[in-house]
Formats: structure tokens, C-alpha cells, sequence
């Protein structure tokens, strides 16, 4: 009996530990944090389950609650223990900076991606472990650079125009995203590997990447609230993982397991002099790294393989998506689509045979159909937090209150705020690309918006875009994008988009409807179905 009631003593004494050192860390984050005086949810500030309830109960929609939340407190608030959240534009440059103002991301953040993220120029937590990292690759995503990609650019994008059309007369509907993920996924993989992927040659459009890619992203927000789940799944055999956890599994083995692999085998023929005969004078991203004065560790086959992940990660997905967005929203409002023909038969005489990128950049429709449709794919819509290591952030603006209770208009009310130091603020492309007041009627696709009234292409929005991100660590692969988009889109306006249909799709199967990292339709969404005729 003593040693059951001393075993029960102990039980209480823990429960009585465990409820003090809750209430312990709940003061300190509502009063003594150096983020408690800003305003926000008191539960945010409290715990990070707030965040976690919508995020992963309520599927993905922390995003749509902010700003519901931001009418509420402002325009900078509280949104988790460790993070404020702002949703004014005009302070993109100070929380997104270029140059040599030194940005840090969190690890709340970061370790969602499992550690092989953290390898990576886009898993680097630190200013100059980041600088380090992407100083090497900076060179190889140069417009120039990509420039001189566009022959082999060019090609893939008649090829897959080739392939679509092939289908014609079958009336079998099928994702035209799986095509366009093929297309983004050959050039990125050539790039960096120096040789085909495969996903070009095969008879149909599947596999691809696109699989691999969402199932990693599956389980995002949960990773978030659950770092140590994240870490000790991505630590076990990929049978036993596969028996666990489906989705990881895939994701583990095609992106880092299987592209580390093609790493390995180049850093070997590197390694024994067999890489120049086997590539030619072709130049690749990672003979560059190896090339490099980078420290031993960082040139190494695991973190390569896993900096390729990375690569196809941002550079196969969202474009492809953004292509597909092109393809419904020209289909579906044929004056846009007429538009778009008539100025590219300007510049086009024959469509098997494009202008470069840099000419079809002049036309200004093309341009503001291309950007239109970036906005509205968002490319990351999660909240990318950031903070100064070296520098307190001061806000100052404007905003309106809800009006009162007895429904009285709130007058406008000028705020000031200063951001400690190593303390994070997030801002997010959803929230800014939602903004009324920057594109108003922000849901509808108007390319319209990005055109004065001489039809020029304006200047003046282009700040607020946020697809590739900003500042820094801006995405690398911006250019190579963009590339993508101008040479694929032509060839596609001009050779497959007569004989496509959209077939069963409507508008809210592509619109935005959660958060998962990037942008997700709704639940029931097939994607962007079509049929050749």
C-alpha cells in the first residue's frame, strides 16, 4: 500500500509540475516575452495550438482567419508565441530587404521539411549560411544565364505541345497540370543533372514529380506543431516509414533518396575524372558547387542531392500550376485569349519557331496575362517569417477599427511599433495578394490591372507581388520561371489551345480555398481537366 500511495504522490507531484510550468510559460509569453505588448489573440500569444487549430483541425486556414484577425487589432498583431504577423505592403522591403541587411528564418519554420531541408540553400536558418549557400548558384539563374537555356527551353516546350496534341480525338479527359509538371520538371532536372529525367519520353504524362512533391507537403502544418514526430519519421528505413506513413515515404524516397542518388553518381565521376567526358561542355549547377571553394561538408553528395530536392521542390510545381491557371482562365474568358493570340501573331510567324524570351517579354498583354496569373497562384501562400539579428524593425501606419459596438465608424488611428531584435514577423502572398486596395476585385483574373491607360505595362505594382518571395531570399529560380512561362505559354497559345477544351472544371476548382505551404483548390478539385480536339 506504501508503494501505491507513494507511486500516487509522485503521479500527482509530476501532474502538479507539469500544470505549474505551463502556467509559468503562459505568464512569461503574455507578459515578460518581448513580443507581449503587441496586440493579438490572447490564446496566440499563449500557445502555438491556436495557430495549430486552424491550421491543421480546420485544414490549412490560418490564412483566411488573419485576416478577419487583422480588422480586429491592426495592421501588425500576434499571431503565434514567437511571430507577428503584418499584412501592410509598405512593409515588405523592411521585413523582405535586399542587400546586406541580415534576415534569419525560424526554425518553427524549417523544421516542418524534415532535416535534409535544413541542407539546403532554402532550409538555411541563418543570413549567411543562406548567402553561403546560394552565392554559388546565384551565377547559373542570372537572366543571362537562362538566356542561354532557351534553346534547350524551347525545344521541351514544343515537345509538350507535341505531346498534348497527340491526344487529339481520344475525348479522354486528363489533368493538364500532369503535362505542364513534366515540362517544368525536364528543364530544372537537365539543369541540374545534365541529362534528361525521363518524364518527356515517357508514352504518357505519369508519374511525375507532382505526386512526390504534395505528399511531402501533406502533413506541413502538423509537422509544424510536431517537430519531433517530423524528426524521428524521417530518421526510420523508408519500408518501415512506407508502413507508417505513406506519403513521407514517397516524398523521402523519390526527392531526396532518389535525386540524392543521381548527386552520387555525378560527384563520383567528378571525383574520378570521368564528369567532362560524361557532360561535354555542358555546364550544370552542381559541377559549379563542386568546382567551388564551398567547405568539404557542404560539397557533399548527401547535401547536393538534397539542395537538388530543393530545386525541384520550387522549380516544378508552381510553375506547372501557373500554367495551368493560363490554360482555364484563357479558355474560359475567350476575349482575354483572343487578346493574347493577336498581339503574339505580331511577333510570331511561325509557331514552331519562337522569338526569345526577351522579345515576347515586350508585349505588354502577354507580360500582364503572365503576371496576372502568377498573383493568383500565389506561389508559397504560407506565412514566411523573418527576423533581424542586427536591427530593431520600427512600423509606422494607419488603420481603421471596427467600428463600435453600438455601430458608430471608428475614426482612423496611427500606430507605431518596434520590432525587437531576433524577433520574427511573417507577411504572406495570400493576404497581400487579396489586398482590396493594391488589385481591387483581387479574386477575378484581370490582367487589365497591370496595363495603364496606354496599354504599358505599369511598374507601380510589381512591388506587391510576392509570388517568388522578396528580398535575399528572394526565390533563385525566378528567372528560369519566367522563361519557362513566356516560351511554354506561346507555344501553347499558339499550337495546342485551338484544339483544347476545358472539360468539368470550373472556376472554384482552381481559385484558392487553403493553405498547405502552397496554395490547394478545394478538397474535391480534379484540377484542371481538358480534352483535345
Amino acid at each position: 500500500m506504501a508503494a501505491f500511495f507513494l507511486s500516487w504522490q509522485t503521479a500527482v507531484a509530476l501532474v502538479g509540475l507539469y500544470i505549474a510550468g505551463w502556467i509559468v510559460l503562459v505568464v512569461y509569453r503574455t507578459t515578460f516575452h518581448p513580443l507581449a505588448k503587441f496586440p493579438g489573440p490572447k490564446l496566440a500569444a499563449m500557445t502555438f495550438a491556436y495557430e495549430g487549430y486552424y491550421d491543421v483541425v480546420r485544414g490549412g486556414s490560418y490564412n483566411e482567419k488573419l485576416v478577419e484577425l487583422h480588422k480586429r487589432y491592426g495592421p501588425i498583431m500576434r499571431i503565434n508565441p514567437n511571430e507577428l504577423h503584418c499584412n501592410d505592403p509598405k512593409f515588405i522591403d523592411e521585413v523582405y530587404p535586399v542587400g546586406s541587411r541580415r534576415r534569419d528564418k525560424s526554425q518553427y519554420f524549417l523544421d516542418t521539411f524534415g532535416p535534409k531541408a535544413l541542407k539546403t540553400g532554402f532550409g538555411s536558418r541563418t543570413h549567411n549560411i543562406h548567402r553561403l549557400r546560394r552565392g554559388v548558384m546565384n551565377k547559373f539563374f542570372s537572366k543571362g544565364s537562362i538566356s542561354k537555356l532557351e534553346p534547350m527551353i524551347h525545344d521541351l516546350a514544343q515537345r509538350l505541345s507535341d505531346k498534348i496534341l497527340a491526344k487529339t480525338g481520344s475525348g479522354k479527359p486528363f489533368d493538364i497540370t500532369m503535362a505542364y509538371s513534366c515540362y517544368t520538371t525536364e528543364v530544372i532536372f537537365t539543369y541540374c543533372f545534365g541529362k534528361k529525367s525521363g518524364f518527356m519520353d515517357q508514352e504518357d504524362f505519369e508519374p511525375n514529380l507532382r505526386e512526390p512533391i504534395y505528399a511531402g507537403l501533406a502533413n506541413h502544418h502538423i509537422g509544424k506543431q510536431l517537430p519531433l514526430l517530423v524528426k524521428a519519421m524521417n530518421m526510420l528505413p523508408i519500408p518501415l516509414m512506407r508502413m507508417l506513413s505513406k506519403e513521407l515515404a514517397l516524398y523521402i524516397d523519390t526527392m531526396f533518396i532518389g535525386l540524392g542518388k543521381h548527386a552520387a553518381n555525378m560527384r563520383e565521376a567528378y571525383e574520378n575524372g570521368t564528369y567532362e567526358k560524361m557532360m561535354g561542355e555542358r555546364s550544370t549547377i552542381f559541377a559549379e558547387v563542386w568546382n567551388s571553394d564551398l567547405p568539404a561538408e557542404e560539397k557533399s553528395a548527401e547535401r547536393v542531392g538534397s539542395e537538388a530536392a530543393s530545386l525541384m521542390g520550387a522549380g516544378t510545381e508552381t510553375t506547372a500550376w501557373t500554367l495551368s491557371l493560363l490554360t482555364f482562365y484563357l479558355k474560359t474568358q475567350p476575349e482575354i485569349y483572343e487578346r493574347v493570340t493577336k498581339e503574339l501573331k505580331t511577333v510570331v510567324k511561325d509557331p514552331r519557331q519562337l522569338p526569345s524570351w526577351s522579345a515576347l517579354e515586350q508585349l505588354p498583354y502577354l507580360a500582364a496575362t503572365i503576371l496576372e496569373a502568377i498573383r493568383l497562384s500565389y506561389g508559397v501562400s504560407t506565412r514566411l517569417a523573418r527576423a533581424a539579428p542586427d536591427e530593431e524593425l520600427i512600423y509606422r501606419g494607419t488603420y481603421t477599427p471596427l467600428p463600435t459596438k453600438s455601430g458608430v465608424d471608428s475614426e482612423p488611428v496611427q500606430v507605431e511599433y518596434v520590432i525587437p531584435k531576433n524577433q520574427f514577423v511573417s507577411m504572406s502572398s495570400y493576404n497581400i495578394h487579396a489586398n482590396e486596395e493594391i488589385f481591387p476585385d483581387a479574386g477575378e483574373f484581370r490582367p487589365e490591372r497591370w496595363l495603364n491607360e496606354e496599354g504599358e505595362r505599369r511598374k507601380d505594382l510589381e512591388p506587391y507581388m510576392m509570388s517568388f518571395g522578396k528580398g535575399s531570399r528572394q526565390c533563385l529560380g525566378m528567372n528560369l520561371a519566367y522563361c519557362e512561362l513566356y516560351l511554354g505559354l506561346t507555344a501553347l497559345v499558339l499550337r495546342v489551345l485551338p484544339h483544347l477544351e476545358i472539360f468539368e472544371t470550373t472556376v472554384d476548382d482552381v481559385k484558392y480555398h487553403h493553405d498547405l505551404f502552397v496554395p490547394m483548390a478545394h478538397p474535391d478539385s480534379k484540377g484542371v481537366r481538358v480534352t483535345i480536339e
